[in-house]
């Protein structure tokens, strides 16, 4: 690789500099992009490029995306996704990023997909902790529910060779379950807890995103001994449900999250959150979390998250441990693959860095707007995070 082959955006925020830190001990080098100069220039690795460049003005990033085979956005998506992800098709460049919000990622299939297809790149948003995971994870329980081997791309490489065909086609499966489990403070878990409690969005039902409110359902999940075994988890409209159905049919594709161990507990996060969505006017709206928030904090103190968006400590976040779940069925027969680790933000940056090093480095694939399953070999890429990671993946669940 070359230096142009690799650019980082949003390079002086906590995720952008841990993904191009982790980029530049692998020998790959990138050149580093921002709004700020001043902070790039000072960010180890700087000596092979740097690029100011703003959301507000389509030409900087243009130019500073020109000559580059692939865009990290590093930058929150919901922010900033819109105009990265146009000036990297403009440019030519493959996409990724770390986006967990619905709107976000549906808006890059419904409004990008054909763009993407004509220049010929391939499009991936939630590729860090909270979609990609889970949507892998899906992925490879599916495979193992009727019959086929797992994914993998040319001679055992990440990144998929050809666009896979979709799992269960001809007979859908009745359910996708995607389930996140947390036990201590952890910045992903304050976002899903955000979106569990205040924001309105879409499940997957019967071939089309049926509008569904916070909490709205709950299910029993086993979470593993170490995160306390079996837990309720409650609904959230998380992305997995954009992303599943592109590589899975099924008749119901739906995510949940369970935020502490206390059944009475959950029960009074599902009547937050379903008060919560009559405060919230429509999906997309910027919730005011604030005083809920701090009440919920008071009267669930061991939710083992927190409201707010400023990172936390790493000493915090590695003692933060998770589990994603994902369950498949179809009639009596079930699958499930969990994954469980600590530091889910560790953990997306290495899902970034491995899945940027991948795409960066094939030589042909699919394009467009793509799921990571679909850009990706499910259970290569979640193995090769694993191995970096020190995470756990039980497949015990899986039919023999």
């Amino acid at each position: 690789m070359t230096s142009r082959d690799v650019v980082v955006y949003g390079a002086t925020g906590a995720l952008g500099s841990h993904v191009a830190g982790e980029l530049a001990a692998r020998g790959i080098a990138v050149i580093l992009a921002g709004r700020n100069g001043v902070q790039l220039r000072a960010l180890p690795g700087a000596e092979h490029g740097v690029r100011v460049a703003t959301i507000d003005d389509p030409a900087s990033l243009r130019t500073a995306f020109a000559g580059a085979r692939l865009v990290v956005n590093c930058a929150p998506a919901e922010r900033t996704g819109v105009a990265v992800l146009a000036a990297a098709i403009a440019a030519g460049a493959g996409y990724l990023d770390a986006a967990d919000e619905q709107g976000f990622v549906r808006t890059a299939y419904e409004r990008h997909e054909s763009a993407a297809r004509r220049a010929g790149v391939a499009v991936v948003s939630g590729m860090g902790f909270a979609i990609a995971v889970g949507d892998l994870a899906a992925a490879w329980a599916a495979s193992g529910l009727v019959g086929d081997p797992p994914g993998r791309g040319p001679g055992g490489a990440l990144a998929r060779g050809e666009a896979p065909g979709r799992i269960a086609d001809e007979e859908p499966l009745d359910e996708v379950a995607v389930s996140y489990v947390f036990d201590g403070d952890g910045s992903t878990a304050a976002r899903l807890a955000a979106e569990a409690l205040f924001a309105p969005g879409v499940e997957w039902r019967c071939d089309r995103w049926d509008p569904v409110s916070p909490a709205a359902t709950r299910r029993r999940i086993n979470a593993g001994r170490e995160l306390g075994g079996e837990r309720d988890a409650v609904a959230v409209p998380l992305g997995d449900v954009i992303t599943v159905p592109r590589h899975i049919a099924a008749r119901r594709v739906a995510t949940f999250a369970s935020l502490t161990r206390s059944r009475w507990a959950t029960r009074a996060l599902d009547v937050a959150g379903r008060f919560a969505a009559l405060l919230a006017p429509s999906p997309g709206v910027a919730p005011r979390t604030g005083g809920l928030g701090a009440a919920i904090r008071g009267l669930v103190p061991d939710a083992g998250f927190v409201l707010g968006s400023a990172p936390l400590p790493p000493d915090l976040r590695a003692r933060a441990r998770f589990a994603v779940i994902a369950q498949c069925r179809r009639g009596f027969d079930a699958a499930q693959v969990r994954v469980t680790g600590a530091d889910a933000h560790h953990v997306g940056a290495l899902m970034l860095v491995e899945a940027a090093a991948a795409l960066a480095s094939r030589h042909a694939g699919p394009v467009g707007v793509l799921a990571p399953a679909e850009a990706f070999a499910p259970a290569a890429l979640l193995t090769a995070v694993a191995d970096r990671a020190d995470l756990s993946i039980d497949t015990s669940f899986l039919p023999s």
